[in-house]
């Protein structure tokens, strides 16, 4: 089956690789989808800046005939029509109402389905080639897929212009669930959360919940821009206070100490030419928020600004070592991506030909167990 042939919309379950890659191939910038594990603050405002939640619910759920919705006419909702395509719906419910950098195809179809009914938009979803190819291109590639199987049920909850939204695709239309602002939005949502998960452990509905995020390269770009004008920072005064101290015995020792970590640890390798990738995406001081810029502390004696010169380092290191990690992970995505793609049938058949004509097949079928151990020493 041609993948791009197919009129099908592939069938997936959720997983970060998964859905990371799929805002990827839909043309959202900057963003990657993390799992949330649990429903306590901490998760959720560690993971911040959040642009949305997903629940996803795996159970035979049916269109609800609540009435408590509320209309917005900038806010984009859609119902879930079709059940395969479940992660696209979720997605595009946060993507199409933040404040996201889009490609012109996403773009192109909020502008289509404005004034479209949540149904008509699903619709137009459903029906959508371009998304059905983004879809399926980061789909498992099934030669006959499994039919009747229990659908997901997605459930995305937004901040938008003043209140918290949920965005219920078996509903008829998004649910205002109160006033809120961009800082204490994720308080009100920690309550329905926990009030919301409750119910489906008290029913037995299976279900995960997803953050979509900013991608946390560009996070930790910034960081780093503030550590290094930190630092610069500081090496200004402790010129003032003395002018050679670069030549110091103890300081010499600790620039050549950081240049070995960082040319014999993979990550930190890997997080300074990431690092100067992202240049373009931010360079310098004046590209931070005012809330992001440091606050340089005032020292009492020139070995305090030693002290805090080398604490600098350090952090400027853990940066590093965290940004080539996290790019290593979204390399990693890409390869699942690939896997996932691939067509491994011809390679099973020709191998389970080569074992039945070379004598093999016969005996690893009439005692699998004793053999199971071996299968890598078969020479076919």
């Amino acid at each position: 089956m041609a993948r791009e042939d197919t009129l099908e919309w592939l069938q997936v379950d959720p997983d970060s690789s998964l859905l990371t890659e799929l805002c990827v191939h839909l043309g959202a910038q900057g963003v990657q989808v993390e799992p949330l594990t649990s429903v306590n603050r901490c998760s959720l405002f560690d993971q911040q800046p959040v642009f949305g939640i997903i629940l996803f619910l795996h159970h035979q759920a049916r269109p609800s005939k609540d009435d408590m919705t509320a209309t917005n006419d900038r806010l984009y909702f859609a119902n879930q029509v079709i059940h395969d395509a479940y992660a696209v719906h979720a997605l595009l419910s946060v993507l199409l109402n933040c404040e996201i950098q889009l490609d012109k195809t996403l773009v192109d179809f909020k502008q289509f389905t404005r004034d479209f009914s949540p149904v008509d938009k699903g619709l137009s979803l459903g029906s959508s080639q371009v998304i059905r190819e983004c879809y399926n291109n980061v789909a498992r590639l099934q030669v006959n897929q499994a039919k009747q199987r229990q659908p997901y049920h997605y459930i995305s909850y937004i901040p938008f212009q003043g209140y918290l939204w949920e965005l219920d695709g078996f509903k008829n239309g998004p649910s205002r669930l109160g006033p809120c602002t961009e800082k204490n939005w994720l308080d009100l949502l920690h309550s329905e959360l926990t009030r919301k998960t409750e119910s489906h452990q008290r029913q037995n509905i299976s279900y995960s919940m997803w953050s979509l995020i900013q991608d946390r390269r560009q996070i930790l770009q910034r960081k780093l821009v503030a550590q290094r004008y930190q630092k610069e920072s500081i090496e200004r005064n402790m010129d003032v206070i003395q002018p050679r101290w670069r030549a110091l015995p103890d300081v010499r020792h600790w620039e050549d100490e950081f240049r070995h970590v960082i040319l014999n640890n993979k990550h930190n390798v890997r997080g300074i030419r990431v690092s100067s990738e992202l240049l373009t995406y931010c360079q310098k001081i004046e590209d931070l928020d005012e809330d992001e810029w440091p606050v340089i502390e005032e020292q009492t004696s020139f070995k305090a600004w030693v002290d805090y010169w080398i604490q600098t380092q350090d952090t400027l290191l853990r940066l590093y070592n965290r940004l080539g990690q996290e790019d290593e992970k979204h390399e990693n995505y890409r390869k699942d991506t690939t896997r996932r793609q691939h067509d491994y049938m011809p390679f099973v058949k020709s191998y389970i030909e080569a074992l039945h004509s070379s004598g093999h097949l016969a005996p690893l079928l009439a005692n699998p167990n004793k053999h199971a151990m071996n299968y890598s020493m078969i020479r076919i």
